[in-house]
């Protein structure tokens, strides 16, 4: 035939116009995806920015966060700075968090202390995730406080570091046999594991970081106030003022004079 039939003619012109359509969509997509990278770069580099996270970090109310007696630091005991972080083992984002603070007290703790705070996002024992959240997250702060309650400070370290090392195991609750790797009595880490003195810690340091208004994990309080970007070394540089000239040190005597 000279000509096709109308209902072919009809489907090769839709077919080209959904062609053209896509090509259009296609189009504009990939500007508004080149829109947006570029955006979310400008973003970065903003946070990242150690002027800007200071500026953010100074305009942070105050807040009052009571330390325990006989607190356990990371960091000198008496450095003149306080780092409160509430941590939850199953939160990608707090991995890295810790991450950071190990490097800032390898780095300086001198001038900084370090002190550990639960805010388990799970129903369990949290009261704020009654629907979703993380399901092993309580169990993991009680595994923290198990080792703490048998092995002190060193104990309470040594989970902590192995639980972010094996974040995603931890829904295998296989918490009495990395007790035992560590080196903490079996029987003691399975009694402390179900203790009240571990619920009780666990629940003060819920209640405090409800108070303090905590909505996203990991949450860091620098002296009081709330750290939002610290993700970048340098920022820490700037907030603890180690990026700022020091005085020469003092001359000392010479013999003789």
């Amino acid at each position: 035939r000279a000509h096709p039939q109308r209902r072919l003619a009809l489907a090769a012109l839709l077919a080209g116009l959904l062609v053209a359509w896509l090509h259009v969509t296609e189009t504009k997509l990939m500007v508004v995806a080149s829109a947006a990278g570029q955006l979310r770069n400008h973003y970065f580099e903003i946070v990242n920015d150690p002027e800007y996270a200071r500026w953010r970090y100074r305009r942070q109310p105050i807040m009052m966060i009571p330390l325990r007696e006989n607190e356990d630091f990371a960091g000198h005991p008496d450095a003149p700075h306080t780092l409160v972080v509430f941590i939850d083992f199953q939160c990608p984002a707090c991995k890295l968090a810790h991450e950071r603070v190990a490097e800032l007290v390898e780095q300086h703790g001198d001038v900084i202390r370090v002190v550990f705070r639960h805010y388990p996002q799970d129903a369990e024992c949290n009261r704020q995730y009654q629907v979703g959240g993380r399901p092993a997250s309580c169990r993991a702060a009680r595994a923290t406080e198990a080792a703490r309650l048998v092995g002190g400070a060193t104990g309470f370290a040594k989970m902590r570091n192995l639980l972010y090392e094996r974040q995603h195991d931890l829904e295998l609750n296989r918490f009495n046999d990395w007790a035992t790797e560590l080196g903490l009595d079996a029987t003691a880490f399975a009694e402390a594991m179900e203790s009240p003195a571990a619920a009780d810690r666990i629940q003060a340091d819920i209640e405090l970081g409800t108070q303090l208004g905590i909505d996203k994990m990991p949450a860091l309080f620098l002296n009081g106030r709330r750290v939002e970007h610290w993700r970048n070394p340098e920022t820490w540089a700037a907030l603890l003022g180690l990026d700022e000239p020091q005085p020469p040190p003092a001359s000392q005597p010479q013999p003789g004079s």
